[in-house]
């Protein structure tokens, strides 16, 4: 669960003042330890979409009910053809990127909504490109690889956790 203090504003809080942490799977988890106000609040659990939205912390506030629906974490680990583990790939769903899924702690995405996608590994000169290195020399121990596209659907009844395994990536001539 992550929570944050909401500004009407539309402005974001300092990343250090987003908590997040786990609690009790029960039908209603209690914020006791939060001062009152209006909070961005994000609840994931494996197994279904993320949810967000906002709740208020007040003596006399009315719970906020959320509805989780189905959906899916994605696992998986590129490997380039020299063997190194590569930066995390795009995941695509209906051709909008859905970076604010990525978890850096664990390198894969969380609490995807069901529907079609598309994990896309760029190839090593797009990679360079896309990080303004294009004029980089690349070591003789670096060996350019293709691109390569993963389609894939969520749908109500997938499994829980996703696992594309090891995505070996194919040299470039």
């Amino acid at each position: 669960m992550g929570i944050s203090p909401h500004h009407s504003d539309g402005s974001k809080s300092c990343p250090l003042i987003f908590e997040t942490f786990e609690v009790p799977l029960t039908p209603t988890i209690s914020l006791s330890a939060v001062e009152d106000g209006v909070y961005d609040i994000s609840f994931a659990i494996v197994g279904a979409e993320t949810w967000k939205g906002q709740g208020v912390v007040a003596a006399d506030a009315k719970p906020t009910e959320i509805l989780l629906k189905p959906g899916s974490d994605l696992r998986y680990k590129i490997i380039a053809p020299e063997g190194a583990v590569l930066y995390p790939a795009v995941l695509l769903k209906d051709g909008k990127s859905m970076t604010d899924r990525f978890d850096f702690n664990s390198d894969n995405y969380e609490g995807l909504p069901c529907g079609n996608y598309v994990l896309h590994v760029p190839s090593s000169a797009e990679g360079w490109r896309n990080r303004n290195l294009e004029d980089v020399k690349v070591g003789p121990d670096e060996i350019p690889w293709r691109e390569r596209d993963i389609p894939f659907t969520i749908s109500d009844g997938s499994p829980a956790i996703i696992d594309l395994g090891q995505i070996r990536l194919e040299r470039l001539p």
